[in-house]
């Protein structure tokens, strides 16, 4: 049998958690695309800012009615996308150093369960509970198309780095790629036993990571929507998945409490985070790479490499 070696063997990242704050229950988070701020959502129905020195909230935003479920920050970020359990995705602009609500652009027949915004920063996407994805024109906030195809809810969206695709994940266990263009479904990626719940798509495009509920991690081929590996280790369900900038990495959290960080050529876990004590509902690189947020039941955790 061939030996699977990491490609950062003799060199595997270590982190340190650096601080942890604890509100209310995080649903979702980001770095700022300049890794300068840190923001989450939170089931209490606000969008905090975290201060990324010291751990500690310095700005809340309370808009939503529900559950903030997911949050995106636009390229240039100074606007910020908000998706809650209010059926409402919100756009947040800044002003005089602080985020202030703009204006209601979109929403979905149900709960908004993810958010993305294109490369460009003229156009997002939302999903949800109405099995449907939606993209919508910035800062406007007029309905472009919509999706149809998945058969259940739809947890997770993303888009391709060339804005052009976008990638879905669903309840009905299944991934879709998905042309912007005319809306077609160019592939049904099928191996998950149950729901996925979390998808991402690689900087360079040409791979997508998955998380979904039977404990498993994938990374699939983009363009031939072909399974090219399963990452095992996570004890339940995964919620939440994310790539590194530099595309080597990946990420994952669950319930099972922990984060793992994977080496992506090999398969091999390099690492895991144990320091929540309840379920991990999201994680997040920092753009380079120092630093890893993760957020959950107990709270939002920031690490920092050694």
């Amino acid at each position: 049998m061939k030996q699977l070696v990491p490609a950062y063997l003799g060199a595997a990242p270590r982190y340190r958690e650096v601080w942890r704050v604890y509100t209310n229950k995080v649903r979702c988070a980001a770095f700022s695309p300049d890794g300068t701020r840190v923001l989450a959502g939170f089931e209490d129905h606000t969008v905090q800012e975290i201060c990324l020195m010291i751990g500690r909230p310095v700005r809340t935003l309370a808009e939503h009615a529900k559950t903030v479920t997911s949050l995106a920050f636009l390229p240039d970020g100074k606007k910020l996308l908000t998706g809650g359990e209010d059926w409402k995705v919100r756009l947040w602009e800044t002003r005089d150093s602080a985020m202030h609500l703009g204006k209601t652009v979109g929403g979905q027949l149900g709960a908004v369960y993810g958010v993305a915004c294109s490369p460009d920063g003229k156009r997002f996407l939302s999903c949800g509970l109405d099995e449907t994805i939606m993209e919508w024109s910035l800062p406007e906030g007029e309905r472009l198309r919509a999706l149809k195809g998945h058969k259940a809810n739809v947890f997770s969206v993303a888009y391709a780095p060339d804005g052009r695709r976008a990638v879905s994940a669903s309840a009905d266990k299944t991934i879709k790629t998905w042309s912007l263009a005319d809306g077609r479904c160019l592939k049904t990626m099928e191996g998950h036993k149950q729901p996925v719940h979390s998808v991402a798509y690689a900087l360079d495009g040409q791979t997508i990571l998955s998380g979904g509920w039977d404990s498993a991690v994938k990374l699939w081929d983009a363009e031939r929507g072909i399974c090219l590996k399963t990452l095992k280790g996570h004890t339940g369900l995964v919620y939440s998945v994310a790539f590194a900038p530099d595309g080597k990495l990946g990420l994952s959290g669950g319930d099972d409490n922990t984060v793992k960080l994977w080496d992506l050529a090999s398969g091999v876990c390099l690492l895991t985070l144990a320091g929540h004590s309840h379920h991990v509902w999201v994680v997040a690189f920092s753009p380079d790479m120092r630093h890893i947020l993760s957020g959950g039941n107990d709270g939002l955790r920031l690490w920092a490499s050694l």
